[in-house]
């Protein structure tokens, strides 16, 4: 028997070991094993994989879950910065009127509240996902209408994806929640949105993703009184929340 061995006691009784210092991403075997006068007896070799964390270019952390066959965040994304680390400018006020603006990029904590960010992530204009210079972390990306499209046929389609998606109960969510289930991990929370008249609205009712389909107005919408997940079209000056997708 080859590997780490690690002794937690000795005599009659139930026993148990905490392992440290396991690296993330990464498939663990073990077995019980006891020992006495007439030798060694193993138990059945279990199998387990450690979480993984994700890293932005801040070093926010993130959850990843897979669905289906793709890996997904836990959490909205909450960086100030492209991936190669410019800055992703906000208005001054944060109330700022940006209908005459052509392109803008943009990135804001709801209502200028940067406690809001650590739940809810941060709104990104549309402009700001197209940009080459990329927001998601190293091989990751923001998904496009297919990688969207793909999530909801496992699901089940539009008509049940969101409550599978939602997470549960009311901490976050208004009341009533409805069809919340979060049965993949995926854990989506009502983040709001930003309007470019300035405005803020919906927290806790709403939940809305860009895509990174450049030919797309489609946003990714979910609220708090339907399990339905509605593919609607907006503009691009508009902040939003965005989820990251792992590279294929």
């Amino acid at each position: 028997m080859t590997g780490t061995k690690v002794v937690s006691g000795n005599g009659l009784g139930i026993f148990s070991v905490q392992l440290t210092n396991l690296s993330s991403s990464t498939t663990y075997y073990i077995k019980a094993y006891a020992i006495n006068a007439r030798g060694i007896g193993y138990g059945d070799q279990i199998a387990f994989t450690t979480n993984s964390i994700i890293k932005d270019i801040e070093n926010n952390t993130y959850g990843i879950v897979m669905i289906g066959t793709s890996w997904w965040f836990t959490e909205n994304l909450k960086t100030k910065h492209y991936l190669n680390g410019d800055e992703i400018l906000t208005t001054i006020p944060a109330s700022k009127d940006i209908t005459g603006e052509a392109t803008p990029k943009y990135q804001w904590a709801y209502d200028s509240i940067e406690s809001n960010v650590s739940t809810y992530g941060r709104l990104y204009t549309g402009y700001v996902v197209l940009d080459n210079r990329g927001v998601c972390p190293t091989g990751w990306h923001v998904p496009s209408d297919a990688d969207w499209s793909t999530l909801i046929t496992y699901l089940g389609g539009e008509k049940i994806a969101a409550g599978k998606l939602k997470e549960i109960g009311l901490s976050h969510w208004l009341s009533p929640n409805t069809a919340a289930t979060n049965e993949f991990g995926f854990s989506a929370v009502p983040g709001g949105s930003r309007d470019y008249t300035g405005k803020f609205n919906s927290l806790g009712n709403y939940a809305t993703w860009q895509t990174a389909t450049s030919s797309s107005f489609n946003a990714y919408h979910i609220q708090w009184n339907s399990g339905e997940l509605f593919i609607g079209g907006t503009t691009r000056n508009y902040g939003f929340s965005v989820r990251c997708i792992r590279d294929n």
